[in-house]
């Protein structure tokens, strides 16, 4: 296979799709059309060992027919993992997840010296609430489930306003809304409380994945709101 070479275009376009969740295209080096036949290197600046590289095929590189690429952290593991791709669109698409697996070890690894982490003090603040509802042995009636699906969307909506600050994923919010609604279909039938805790929890799990900035940010608020709401009996 000849070899070819990007475009300014799509290597713009790289740049421009780093720049995902809280990082940008400026905390990553990029290179690109090495000789060898190393198309792109992506490495990310503030840890050198998280880096992504797309290899040509049938190059000094890549003696395979597969488009190939090397991913650190890797979908199962932090060292390095290679991947063959039989389109060149697979491999090149694939920067944008390792992309988020940088983001997302950030967090990860930021939450390990963070001590009593706040999102476990807001999860026994959902268990207190949920457990201190009237009758929360009993499922919600109608009217009490809607109260509390408003105290939820009221959240849902706070979140939304972080998710276009790119403070939380894209798309994360939809989804978590879908999920509750279907959620809200089990509160005439189960416990105040399971319901509660789930739903809370849920969120809660969405919430893991933020910056500690966002996360403060909702707790002092909208999380904060919620957990105080106390609609009474109906």
């Amino acid at each position: 296979m000849a070899m070819q070479m990007l475009r300014r275009g799509a290597m713009e376009e790289v740049r421009r799709n780093l720049n995902r969740g809280f990082l940008t295209s400026h905390s990553f080096t990029t290179h690109f059309n090495n000789e060898d036949g190393t198309l792109i290197t992506v490495v990310y600046s503030d840890c050198p060992e998280f880096s992504f590289v797309l290899l040509h095929p049938q190059s000094a590189t890549n003696p395979t027919v597969s488009w190939k690429t090397t991913e650190s952290p890797g979908r199962h593991f932090t060292s390095a993992e290679t991947y063959d791709h039989p389109r060149f669109d697979q491999a090149f698409n694939s920067v944008y997840g390792w992309a988020d697996r940088v983001g997302e070890e950030i967090v990860l690894e930021a939450k390990t010296h963070a001590g009593t982490s706040m999102l476990e003090e807001l999860r026994r603040n959902v268990a207190k609430t949920a457990d201190n509802l009237y009758e929360p042995e009993k499922p919600f009636t109608e009217e009490e489930l809607d109260s509390w699906m408003a105290q939820l969307q009221s959240l849902l909506s706070r979140m939304n306003e972080l998710e276009l600050k790119n403070e939380i994923q894209n798309g994360r919010v939809e989804q978590m809304s879908r999920e509750l609604e279907t959620l809200r279909k089990q509160g005439t039938k189960i416990p105040k409380r399971t319901w509660l805790k789930t739903a809370g929890n849920k969120i809660l799990d969405l919430l893991d994945s933020t910056s500690k900035a966002a996360l403060k940010t909702l707790a002092e608020g909208a999380v904060k709101a919620m957990l105080e709401y106390k609609p009474g009996p109906q």
